[in-house]
């Protein structure tokens, strides 16, 4: 006996296209539609309904196959995700880095086999500002449904096996999973929100639903039309009231599913249903629901990843692209493979599919994102500014020449093999950054060490301070520090530090220093005090005016291809203006940490020097900090300097010591 399935109802789509577009507008214009994602609920209890209507209806009629079943879901959603999917990869080889490629190659690898939820809440959570880089963090939701899809049946199937009710299994597990869903709302919302058990609940109120409309429609047609209205109203204000800061799923979840509900359970002849939910357009919009919800948020994630502060213009176009993609997925690829006729062989090949997208997604996480690609390559020399650089200069990357535990398991300490060393460099992740670029422009004359840290981990700052900012940085400060002291080669001791530790900005920062710090005069006494004690070793200080940090800088070095052209055609210079800072505006940014540099020089003019890198970084007649020189990037690693900076700010510095007259011949 062929498998029965329910009459198809127009309205029913048109919730499908309510569903969809609000997802759409929260993921594309997320102040718009706060609450948007909870189109997805409504999806949940459309499925539940759908799906268990299918399932009670074979099961009773002695028709139903699990073979059957999982060949036409197989059918139904493995061809416009492989398709999204192999978009995705093909987008991402030439556009992301090879972290985010990496990554993309993990979520491919579970989001094939439906374990995306699981996946996504090991990592960050759904609101988190790590999910834009996440383009098929979509795919949870269509692991949740997935993961019913396999438990469903089966527990149907036993239960129909040894004659018990569908109606009360399908209450006790919906009770069952709610409870798990309002008590993970409030002591873990992410697995909350990941969870299937506290997610199986909202396909269970379309199953109840299905189960009533089949055998005991009297229970809920007695007021179609209010029951239609009532049903829109909670699921707007599921979408006024839903915010990203609620507790949700939690009870908020009832809105958008008991609001589903009752407006499935209204019938197609209820006046809203008829009206609003079957007209044409809501019904187009339903059909292709799916690939709709698969292409918008990989085009969009996407978008934003490679164009920083995407205009309006861009998602606009990116929304637009979806559903005509959607439209010719549903067209050319839905329709043709659900109506095939080749019952064995299309899920097979599907099944295949997904298979090698599988193993594929695991390589290229395992491979972390393919780094030979051509957009690796062009942002080659941003990253080495940290670890490379200095290919074919032998340097001692190690702390073991001074016996100290704790600068060998925290500190960052280098020398330059070739010579003697005459100057060292002292300080965090800047002095690190720059580092290469003193080593290839110096000479025999004076080659360098270094000692610096991870700010995090109290990097050797040369602030000498017990006050609480500083103190995790005293101990390797001041192990560093003696150690430069006592060496009898070096000369120079040069400062390098981020505004930011200074100033105890922490890492997430736009600007260049605070126009009113209350850290200033600590940090002033304690690298006075640094200072003071390397002078009166008879060496000499340089502090090194940190380099601007232009607003968005995690975005302002990258290429995102490896082609000039593609760049010209996604006008990625104008989308970088974002990025760029006055000269002007730094000034006014960094005028109270300029000022300390300044002050700090002027208490021992002859022993303390400034060296400047603004010069070297920004160009004054355009009154710009600069981001490139001609396709050369200037900055790596957030605010830090890349290679080629590296190269043109240590050139500099070298000149400038090289000019001091540094002989050893010269000290008091």
């Amino acid at each position: 006996m062929p498998p029965l399935h329910p009459r198809y109802r127009a309205d029913v789509d048109g919730l499908r296209a309510l569903g969809v577009t609000s997802v759409v507008g929260f993921h594309a214009f997320p102040g718009a539609i706060p609450g948007g994602f909870i189109g997805v609920d409504i999806f949940f209890v459309i499925s539940g309904y759908l799906i268990s209507t299918i399932l009670f209806s074979n099961l009773e009629k002695g028709s139903f196959s699990l073979l059957d079943f999982y060949r036409r879901r197989i059918r139904r959603i493995f061809p416009a995700l492989i398709i999204v999917i192999i978009v995705s990869l093909g987008i991402g080889w030439w556009v992301l880095m090879a972290n985010e490629y990496g990554q993309l190659g993990k979520h491919v690898a579970a989001g094939s086999v439906f374990l995306s939820n699981l996946a996504l809440y090991r990592e960050s959570g759904y609101f988190d500002d790590a999910a834009g880089t996440k383009p098929m963090l979509h795919l949870w939701s269509l692991a949740v449904e997935e993961q019913f899809y396999i438990f469903w049946p089966l527990m149907l199937v036993i239960v129909w096996r040894r004659r018990l009710g569908f109606l009360q299994l399908t209450a006790v597990v919906a009770a069952l999973s709610f409870a798990d869903n309002i008590y993970l709302a409030n002591t873990n919302p992410a697995a909350a929100f990941y969870s299937p058990i506290s997610r199986f609940w909202e396909l269970m109120v379309g199953g109840i639903l299905a189960y009533v409309t089949l055998h005991r429609r009297d229970l809920i047609n007695k007021f179609p039309n209010a029951q239609s209205v009532f049903g829109l109203v909670l699921v707007s204000l599921g979408f006024a009231f839903v915010t990203e800061q609620v507790a949700f799923p939690g009870w908020w979840a009832l809105l958008p599913t008991l609001g589903t509900a009752l407006v499935i359970s209204a019938g197609p002849a209820a006046l809203l249903n008829r009206v609003l939910f079957s007209n044409r357009i809501a019904v187009w919009l339903g059909l292709i629901s799916y690939p709709l919800y698969l292409w918008h948020w990989p085009l969009i994630s996407l978008a934003r990843i490679v164009i920083p502060k995407t205009p309006i213009d861009v998602i606009v176009f990116v929304v637009v692209a979806s559903v005509l993609l959607a439209w010719l997925t549903y067209r050319l690829v839905e329709l043709p493979i659900r109506h095939s006729v080749a019952t064995t062989a299309v899920p097979v090949g599907l099944t295949a599919a997904m298979a090698c997208l599988f193993l594929f997604g695991l390589s290229l996480y395992a491979k972390q994102g393919f780094p030979d690609r051509a957009v690796v390559e062009a942002n080659r020399d941003p990253n080495s500014g940290f670890d490379g650089g200095l290919s074919g200069v032998e340097v001692d990357w190690s702390c073991d020449r001074w016996a100290v535990d704790a600068l060998r398991r925290k500190a960052w300490c280098a020398r330059d093999s070739r010579a003697p060393v005459r100057y060292a460099i002292i300080g965090d992740s800047k002095a690190k950054a720059l580092f290469p670029g003193l080593v290839r422009s110096s000479t025999d004359a004076g080659r360098w060490e270094l000692i610096a840290g991870s700010a995090r981990d109290g990097a050797p700052i040369p602030v000498l301070s017990d006050d609480e900012i500083y103190k995790r940085h005293k101990e390797l400060a001041t192990v560093a520090l003696r150690s430069l002291i006592e060496s009898k080669e070096i000369d120079v001791v040069v400062f390098a530090v981020a505004t930011r530790t200074l100033f105890n900005l922490g890492t997430d920062y736009d600007i260049n220093g605070l126009p009113s710090s209350p850290y200033f005069k600590v940090a002033y006494d304690g690298m006075l005090r640094a200072a003071d004690e390397v002078i009166e070793s008879g060496k000499k200080v340089v502090l090194v005016v940190d380099n601007p940090t232009l607003p968005y800088p995690q975005h302002c070095w990258e290429r995102r291809t490896g082609s000039s052209v593609v760049d010209h055609v996604l006008r990625l210079d104008e989308r970088n203006k974002p990025c760029r800072l006055e000269l002007n505006e730094y000034y006014r940014l960094s005028r109270q940490y300029r000022k300390l540099l300044i002050d700090l020089q002027r208490t021992n003019p002859e022993k303390i020097l400034l060296f400047d890198t603004i010069p070297y970084l920004c160009d004054s007649k355009r009154n710009e900090c600069l981001t490139f020189v001609g396709d050369r990037p200037l900055y790596g690693k957030t605010d830090h300097l890349s290679d080629y900076a590296a190269g043109i700010v240590g050139k500099a510095l070298n000149e400038f010591l090289s000019n001091l007259g540094t002989d050893r011949g010269s000290r008091k």
